[in-house]
């Protein structure tokens, strides 16, 4: 499945320490995930993995979003929980596992991880994409991931390898105004509006 989440790095040993794409600390943000390393064995280990909020058993961009405004416990609301969905691992037990094939590592994150209400495995399946794919756009769901049995993990780049597929969906909107963006990004968001017809 390709989830609609906030891509992340989990750094499992004694704690749990979370980072996004550009290494930037989650861990304070995400604070009911602050013990995954209790669910993760053969640490010290990094998990590579998106999260996600959940509302009726599929992911929730707009729900993650307004829960990654929250800034402590005590504002989050039981229904906005993240959950961690691990896809990969590069580290086990303190040695870099990236060399290894991706179908060998995926049998290594089913030995390691002991899923709980924070952390859960992306389940895969072989040789019937399309039909997955047809299945997942049915659920509602953004789209796939297909990635190379054999292909090893490589860090900071884009990989051949790995090919999305998203349900795109369209429709006519007009540009109704902006958001300025944050940390020197002059475009934040647009505001969009759509015609009601009938």
């Amino acid at each position: 499945v390709k989830w609609d989440g906030y891509r992340g790095l989990a750094y499992l040993d004694n704690n749990t320490i979370l980072r996004s794409r550009n290494l930037t600390d989650l861990t304070a943000k995400f604070p009911e995930l602050g013990s995954l390393h209790q669910s993760v064995n053969r640490l010290p280990a990094i998990l590579d993995g998106e999260i996600v909020v959940l509302q009726g058993g599929k992911p929730s961009f707009a729900a993650l979003q307004a829960r990654g405004r929250a800034n402590s416990s005590t504002n989050i609301p039981p229904a906005s929980a993240a959950v961690f969905v691990v896809f990969d691992v590069l580290y086990a037990q303190g040695e870099s596992v990236m060399h290894m094939p991706l179908i060998h590592r995926k049998e290594l994150l089913q030995d390691m991880v002991s899923e709980d209400e924070s952390l859960i495995l992306s389940r895969y399946i072989h040789k019937e994409g399309r039909a997955y794919y047809e299945a997942c756009v049915r659920e509602g769901l953004e789209g796939v991931v297909a990635k190379g049995l054999q292909s090893p993990y490589q860090p900071g780049r884009r990989s051949s390898s790995w090919q999305k597929f998203r349900h795109t969906l369209e429709a006519d909107l007009v540009i109704c105004g902006f958001q300025a963006g944050a940390g020197g990004r002059a475009l934040g968001s647009l505001i969009l509006g759509g015609y009601r017809y009938g």
